[in-house]
């Protein structure tokens, strides 16, 4: 918990030092055609640290709480039980998801 607390504070201290130069930036510059560019640069710029940052966080852990997550959510038990009892103990070959043709 305190290591999440610590990261939401550099999150939180980057921000800030953000905001404070676009609006140092806004002031002493004045705004020209070039300005929507620095925020779209660093909308970019800040997507691809999150999404990196996300990719490198997955665990096992991780998984099986999502995935825990995802179950009580759902509103297809029969077919979300179907799928996991024929992984575990059916056939693995047999797609429970594939439609029946009779």
């Amino acid at each position: 918990m305190l290591n999440a607390l610590r990261e939401w504070r550099w999150f939180w201290a980057h921000l800030t030092v953000f905001v404070a130069v676009m609006v140092a930036g806004f002031f002493l510059g004045g705004e020209n055609k070039d300005t929507p560019w620095v925020g779209i640069i660093w909308t970019a710029l800040v997507g691809a640290h999150f999404l990196t940052v996300k990719a490198m966080n997955v665990d096992d852990d991780w998984a099986e709480a999502r995935a825990y997550d995802i179950r009580q959510k759902t509103y297809d038990h029969k077919h979300i039980d179907q799928i996991v009892d024929s992984a575990v103990d059916g056939d693995p070959d047999e797609d429970p998801a594939a439609p029946r043709r009779h």
